[in-house]
């Protein structure tokens, strides 16, 4: 499982993210940066992410797990 790979499949289920987002909202009159602040514990691993992981690389659950962390993404 590449590096790249698992970070990047991690980060398109919404984990590992900073816990405050900023987007900036148009209306008809001005602009205004908005912040986001997703559900608490959103952004964290859990056990059917790491299933998601193995799934998707073909890889044992136990594996994906090791892979995870060895990259640093669980503690």
């Amino acid at each position: 499982m590449p590096r790249s790979g698992v970070e990047t499949f991690v980060q398109r289920l919404g984990k590992g993210l900073p816990s405050r987002r900023q987007a900036d909202v148009f209306d008809e009159e001005e602009a205004r940066r908005v912040h986001a602040r997703p559900e608490a514990g959103s952004q964290t691993l859990q056990m059917h992410d790491v299933v998601l992981v193995a799934h998707h690389f073909g890889a044992s659950r136990l594996a994906a797990l090791y892979r995870l962390k060895n990259i640093g993404l669980l503690t």
